[in-house]
């Protein structure tokens, strides 16, 4: 499985390859970064997104979810010409099925995030939904009464 990875060829291929993604200067806006960072993954070891997938024996679609420091990103195919309606919480995202019934896909997080900071687009039939992590909860002091 993750074998490979232990493989100095592998690795030497790798660095040569990442090398040339960069031959035409350093991408310096945060998405290219991130598109550089996940298809380098992707290449190097492409089960690895998958085996990270929660709860991946109840899913009814080809999904994969990971972070990054600030987001969660959902990518999926979608192969439906009507864009979906997407809805979300904290902990979850709620994608329609392509044979447009009521019923929903329910995706669990694998962070929390901001309800209401997310953006999405279908681009060669793939569905990418970004949504931004919540920062972690500030730490507050508990009094302790006196009995």
């Amino acid at each position: 499985m993750m074998g490979s990875f232990f493989n100095p060829e592998d690795i030497q291929k790798y660095i040569d390859q990442t090398k040339k993604s960069f031959e035409g200067g350093f991408p310096f806006d945060g998405e290219s970064i991130h598109k550089q960072v996940a298809d380098s993954i992707n290449d190097f070891m492409p089960d690895f997104l998958q085996e990270q997938m929660p709860d991946r024996s109840q899913s009814r679609s080809n999904h994969q979810v990971f972070e990054t420091h600030d987001y969660v990103i959902l990518r999926m195919p979608w192969k439906s010409e009507q864009k979906p309606k997407l809805y979300m919480d904290s902990h979850h995202l709620y994608v329609p099925r392509h044979d447009n019934t009521d019923i929903q896909e329910t995706i669990t997080l694998p962070a929390p995030i901001k309800a209401n900071i997310a953006r999405a687009e279908i681009k060669d039939h793939i569905l990418e939904v970004r949504m931004m992590k919540d920062g972690p909860e500030p730490m507050t002091e508990i009094n302790v009464d006196d009995t």
